[in-house]
């Protein structure tokens, strides 16, 4: 072999074997997942009256934390934190509109999932505030948690999104 080839050649296989052990360590659901998006859709917003006038406070805002634990693709974990918050008319979202919210809230993540092509393990209601859902997809584990709570004048909706190529906890 010609010996002007080797550095290449060796070149081509640390490139191709690094981008091997660089591949994306969440699953499209968890990087596309916008709660914003989800209260704002026409399914939520008939339920959730935001006032978005500066007299209301504003609001919709969409804050967005990530963290991501791992080496080269071995182990790792990804957290993200998305949050959503709207100002409300003192006499709109009685606790019966509150709970049909979280009821849309959760078809719509429902949908979400199972449309990334996501296998549902397990689901359920803690309590009248929140929902989850432990889920599969690709070869990650994952969970969502959606809280939704009334804050004097503002409606605040906070989704925790866990994934991992492990077990989870």
């Amino acid at each position: 072999m010609n010996r002007k080839r080797i550095p290449i050649l060796l070149l081509t296989a640390i490139i191709g074997g690094s981008s091997a052990c660089h591949r994306a360590q969440s699953s499209s659901f968890y990087s596309k997942f916008s709660m914003r998006l989800m209260a704002t859709s026409s399914k939520s917003s008939a339920i959730l009256p935001c006032d978005f006038s500066a007299a209301a406070g504003g609001g919709g805002e969409d804050s967005i934390f990530s963290t991501r634990r791992g080496f080269a693709g071995i182990n790792f974990e990804s957290n993200k934190s998305a949050n959503f918050s709207c100002g409300l008319r003192p006499d709109s979202l009685p606790v019966a509109d509150e709970e049909r919210l979280l009821v849309s809230l959760r078809q719509q993540v429902e949908d979400s999932l199972r449309g990334f092509g996501a296998n549902i393990k397990a689901s359920g209601n803690p309590d009248g505030h929140s929902f989850y859902f432990n889920y599969a997809l690709e070869d990650l584990q994952g969970r969502i948690q959606v809280t939704g709570k009334r804050l004097g004048a503002r409606y605040n909706l906070q989704a925790e999104i866990q994934e991992s190529n492990r077990p989870l906890n």
